[in-house]
């Protein structure tokens, strides 16, 4: 009866929530959903999320009967468990790849691993680590044009969750992970694909928002840096010339003064002193849009995140001139008001790598909508090797 599905560029696991009515098409039944079972969401022929249910709660009364189903991509193991112990057999879980199972092929190269188990790495690629990492919980790595032969030296400790130990690896390179319909984990780049479809005041949106908010925003940003002394060169002789970069955002003084994160010669500091500069500046610039749909008018594809798209809005000033916006969050609705998607957007400045999130943030807790339905372009809600259930 309604029906919400989340993508994010900083989330590597994709969230979905369902209501649905006692009785369902083709002879199933809300007993065959179950919290630790396979799922699988089509929107028409596009796969959308392969995961697991995490929760079923159940609501009635004398005279109704309703269950909510959420639950996450298969990446969810990645975010919530510790890196698998040594010594321990971890050969890839085959149990997706059985009959029944509905599978897109990978907008990426796969990378593949040897059949063992390590938490300490010396002399090994950065992608047969990462692929190590996450195959003992039935993810494959999904490489989209990246780089991934540095050599590296690795550790984990035992507590540590494998979304950590893919942060510490992948941060120095400015690579972001997500996952796919699959539920793989992807390696990508920000802003890896662009869009033909614009959105444009007036024709696909239905709604819009930013906030415009500048209190954090400063029109001169200093970064003071620090090498390692020498014999020679210590003290103040090895402190870099302070750097300074203008965002010519205001008309009056505003000054912040920051310190550089490790080991800084001056044109390291001017370096993130202009990251810093451009990213507020790019902060105050995120937009929201609600479009009508799923899908792009022009050419029928879903909307996707890690897309750059265009925007022409009067009522905010934004025109072609304006440049391309990285959608970085995508939420497909299904309510009262029929199909729609939520974007939101910001410049690509504005986009950095989070730390890892509390586990428990990041189960989705399911966003209840209205009772009446739609199904137009609505595929199947498959819970796997039970009885097809239409949504």
């Amino acid at each position: 009866t309604s029906l919400s599905i989340t993508m994010e560029l900083n989330s590597c696991a994709r969230s979905f929530s369902f209501n649905a009515t006692p009785k369902l098409p083709g002879n199933a039944s809300l007993q065959n959903f179950h919290p630790g079972q396979k799922i699988q969401i089509t929107i028409g022929d596009d796969l959308v999320l392969s995961g697991y249910i995490d929760t079923t709660p159940v609501s009635y009364s004398a005279s109704s009967v309703s269950l909510t189903v959420s639950g996450r991509s298969k990446t969810c193991d990645l975010v919530d468990c510790s890196v698998y112990p040594k010594d321990q057999n971890i050969a890839f879980d085959q149990s997706w790849s059985g009959a029944g199972v509905y599978r897109i092929p990978s907008s990426g190269s796969v990378v593949s691993c040897p059949d063992v188990s390590a938490i300490s790495w010396r002399g090994q690629q950065l992608g047969t680590i990462l692929a190590q990492l996450v195959k003992p919980y039935g993810v494959r790595l999904i490489n989209q044009g990246q780089d991934l032969s540095a050599v590296l030296n690795y550790d984990v400790t035992p507590e540590q969750t494998v979304l950590k130990a893919l942060q510490d690896l992948t941060k120095k390179y400015d690579l972001w992970l997500c996952d796919d319909p699959n539920g793989d984990l992807v390696v990508t780049k920000k802003g890896y694909t662009e869009t033909t479809e614009r959105l444009i005041l007036g024709q696909n949106v239905l709604e819009g928002s930013a906030s415009f908010d500048a209190s954090k925003l400063f029109e001169t940003y200093q970064v003071l840096g620090q090498t390692k002394g020498t014999n020679t060169s210590f003290g103040a002789a090895s402190s870099s010339d302070p750097q300074a970069f203008e965002t010519n955002f205001f008309k009056r003084r505003r000054f912040t003064c920051k310190k550089a994160e490790g080991q800084t010669a001056s044109f390291d500091c001017l370096k993130q002193a202009q990251s810093s500069g451009n990213y507020d500046k790019a902060q105050y610039s995120a937009l929201s849009y609600k479009v009508q749909g799923w899908r792009h008018i022009t050419d029928g594809r879903l909307w996707k995140i890690n897309t750059l798209v265009g925007v022409e809005d009067t009522l905010l000033s934004i025109s072609k001139a304006s440049g391309r916006f990285l959608i970085t969050k995508v939420t497909f609705n299904l309510s009262d008001g029929g199909m729609t998607t939520d974007l939101e957007l910001i410049p690509p400045e504005g986009v950095k790598q989070d730390e890892e999130k509390d586990r428990d943030n990041k189960k989705s807790s399911g966003k209840k909508s209205g009772s009446k339905s739609t199904t137009q372009d609505l595929g199947w809600i498959e819970p796997i090797d039970k009885t097809r259930a239409m949504a």
